[in-house]
C-alpha cells in the first residue's frame, strides 16, 4: 500500500510541476492559462483528499503544526475577508475573486503543508520534483540557445522585443523560471554527478542572461552572495578573500554588460517605480482592509497604467490585502528564513538559496503564497519544506533534552 500511495503522490506531483510549468508556453498562455488552472488546482484538490483520507499519521501532525502557527490562519483569514471587504467597498474585482482566494489559500495549505510532510514520507517525491524541474529548466535553455543562433526563430518560437523568453510568453517569467532551476541547481544534493551540475549551471546560467532580465540577474548574484558570505562556515580570512574576487568579477562583469547594453538605461524603470508611488499611496489610504485579490490589475488600469500588477510581489500583496496581512506574510518569509540561515543544515541549503532568490526577485516579478504558477508553486513548497524540517530539528532537540 506504501508503495501505491507513493506511486500515486509521485505521479500527481509530476503532473502537477509539468503542467504548472508549461501554462507559460507562448501559444498556451494567452488562450488556455485558465483551464490550466482550472486542471492544476484540480489535481492538487485531489492529491489533498487522498492524503485526508489515507494518511491519518500525516494529517493529525499538519493540524498539530497549522494550529501552533496561529498566525497564518490570520494571514488566510485576512486574505479572503479582505478579498470580501474590498469587493463590496471599492469594486475593483468581483464576487469570483473571492473564490479565487480561497482557491490560492487551499493551494497554500497544500504546498506549505501536506506536500512537504507527504515528502517527508516518501523522500524519493521530493529528489524528483527537484531533478525533473532542473532538466526542464535544461531544455528550455537549450531551446533559449537555438533560438539565438538560429538569427532569433527556432520552430514556432521566437525573441520577445529582442529579449529571449524560450518557449514563454514573457522574457521575464522565462527568466523567473530558469533562474530558479539555475538556483536550484547549484547546490542539488539529489545530484552528485558534478559535471552535469556543470554543464547545466553554464546552459540554463546563459539562458537567463539571453532573456535579458535586470532583476533576476541581480537576484542571482544576490542570493548566492549572501549565501556564500553570510552563512556558510568560512575563516573570516578567505571570506575577505572571497569578497574581493567577487567585487572584481561583479566589477567586470557590470561593465561588460553596461558595454552591450544589458541593463537598457535608456528604459529606465519602465514606469515601474512610477506604478509603485502611485500604488503605495493608495496603500496609505486604506491600510486595514486592503482592495481585495485581483484589484490590482483593475485599479492600474483605471489610472491609465497598462500593466495587469505592480511587478513588485509586495506592494501588490499589501494593496490586495492590507499592511497587517502583508507584516504577518514577511514575519512568515523572515523568520522561517532567518531559523534556516541560524540552522545551518546542509540539507536545507538549495532551499535557502532558492528562497533568497524568490524573495530579491520578488521585487521585480509577481511570486504568491500560494497559487498554481510554477514559480509560485515552487516558492511556497520550499518556504514549506524549510517550516517543516526546522520543526523537525527543534523536536528533535527538545527530545534529546528530555
Amino acid at each position: 500500500m506504501i508503495v501505491k500511495k507513493q506511486t500515486i503522490y509521485y505521479i500527481l506531483s509530476i503532473l502537477i510541476i509539468l503542467i504548472s510549468t508549461f501554462s507559460y508556453e507562448a501559444h498556451v498562455y494567452n488562450d488556455y492559462y485558465v483551464y490550466f488552472q482550472i486542471v492544476i488546482s484540480g489535481l492538487i484538490l485531489f492529491t489533498t483528499f487522498i492524503f485526508l483520507k489515507y494518511e491519518t499519521d500525516l494529517k493529525k501532525e499538519v493540524n498539530s503544526t497549522f494550529s501552533k502557527q496561529f498566525y497564518i490562519w490570520i494571514i488566510f483569514m485576512l486574505m479572503i475577508c479582505n478579498t470580501l471587504m474590498g469587493n463590496f467597498i471599492y469594486h475593483y474585482n468581483n464576487l469570483s475573486s473571492v473564490f479565487n482566494v480561497i482557491l490560492i489559500v487551499i493551494c497554500a495549505v497544500f504546498e506549505f503543508y501536506i506536500l512537504p510532510s507527504i515528502c517527508n514520507k516518501y523522500d524519493k517525491i521530493e529528489n524528483k520534483i527537484c531533478n525533473i524541474f532542473i532538466f526542464l529548466c535544461f531544455l528550455f535553455s537549450i531551446i533559449s540557445l537555438l533560438i539565438k543562433f538560429e538569427n532569433g526563430y527556432f520552430l514556432s518560437y521566437r525573441l520577445v522585443q529582442v529579449r529571449n523568453a524560450s518557449i514563454f510568453y514573457d522574457p521575464n517569467f522565462a527568466a523567473m523560471i530558469l533562474g530558479t532551476g539555475f538556483i536550484l541547481n547549484i547546490k542539488n544534493d539529489f545530484n552528485t554527478n558534478k559535471l552535469k551540475k556543470i554543464i547545466y549551471g553554464i546552459t540554463i546560467g546563459f539562458a537567463v542572461f539571453l532573456t535579458g532580465s535586470r532583476g533576476t540577474l541581480l537576484a542571482i548574484v544576490t542570493a548566492i552572495f549572501i549565501y556564500i558570505f553570510v552563512y556558510k562556515k568560512i575563516k573570516i580570512f578567505k571570506k575577505i578573500l572571497l569578497v574581493l574576487i567577487f567585487l572584481v568579477f561583479v566589477f567586470f562583469g557590470m561593465k561588460f554588460l553596461n558595454s552591450i547594453d544589458f541593463f537598457r538605461t535608456y528604459q529606465g524603470s519602465n514606469k515601474r517605480l512610477e506604478m509603485w508611488s502611485f500604488t503605495i499611496k493608495c496603500i496609505l489610504k486604506n491600510p486595514i482592509v486592503g482592495y481585495g485579490y485581483q484589484s490590482v490589475t483593475t485599479f492600474l488600469h483605471i489610472n491609465n497604467f497598462t500593466n495587469a500588477s505592480t511587478h513588485n510581489s509586495y506592494v501588490d500583496y499589501a494593496f490586495s490585502y492590507g499592511i497587517l496581512c502583508f507584516i504577518l506574510f514577511i514575519y512568515l518569509i523572515i523568520s522561517t528564513l532567518i531559523t534556516a540561515l541560524k540552522n545551518k543544515n546542509e540539507k536545507n541549503d538549495k532551499y535557502i538559496m532558492t528562497t533568497l532568490f524568490a524573495i530579491i526577485n520578488a521585487n521585480t516579478i509577481l511570486y504568491s503564497f500560494g497559487g498554481v504558477g510554477i514559480s509560485s508553486f515552487l516558492f511556497t513548497f520550499f518556504l514549506g519544506l524549510l517550516n517543516y524540517k526546522l520543526r523537525d530539528s527543534k523536536w528533535e532537540v527538545n527530545n534529546e533534552k528530555t
